[in-house]
């Protein structure tokens, strides 16, 4: 049975196939390549916020297939035209050592009381919460720094109170 996306009003399934040659079909994927490959591909993927559903390295292709979360593509599309525009320089990889994030919308969170759950996973993740939240929240970002740290802030409305004024 498929495994459907949903987003808020949009029922998704989308699942490309990734097939790498070498030119001339060379019978040039063995050994350590071979061996390092899967490892290779599945970090970029993580990366790029794109599951590895599947994928097999053999001596003359390289096959996979992948399920590309639907943020992650209007994010490059929006960078894209912001390229295109002149408003930003061409896309570049995220770095292994810089901070990295994932924005998720609501669509890829779950809230139930003051656990936060993500996506394809049963499991809370385990926040230590260092202020109420006004509302519900209509994205969550997840972040890592450097040192290995991971934070989560979360995009909430709210009415703001009026300043108190003052004599001077």
């Amino acid at each position: 049975m498929r495994d459907w996306q949903s987003q808020t009003h949009v029922k998704h399934y989308c699942k490309y196939h990734v097939v790498i040659v070498p030119k001339y079909r060379k019978k040039a994927i063995y050994g350590a390549l071979r061996r390092d490959i899967g490892k290779i591909l599945r970090e970029l993927c993580c990366q790029q916020g794109v599951e590895l559903v599947e994928g097999y390295a053999m001596r003359d292709y390289i096959h996979m297939l992948l399920m590309i979360l639907q943020q992650c593509l209007r994010d490059q599309q929006e960078a894209f035209k912001n390229f295109w525009a002149g408003r930003a320089k061409y896309l570049s990889f995220k770095k292994k050592t810089a901070r990295q994030s994932i924005r998720l919308t609501k669509a890829a969170f779950n809230m139930k009381g003051s656990q936060l759950f993500i996506a394809k996973s049963k499991e809370p993740l385990a926040i230590k919460w260092s202020r109420e939240r006004p509302s519900e929240p209509s994205s969550v970002t997840i972040s890592k720094d450097k040192s290995g740290r991971y934070f989560v802030s979360m995009l909430c409305e709210f009415e703001s109170k009026p300043m108190p004024v003052c004599d001077s």
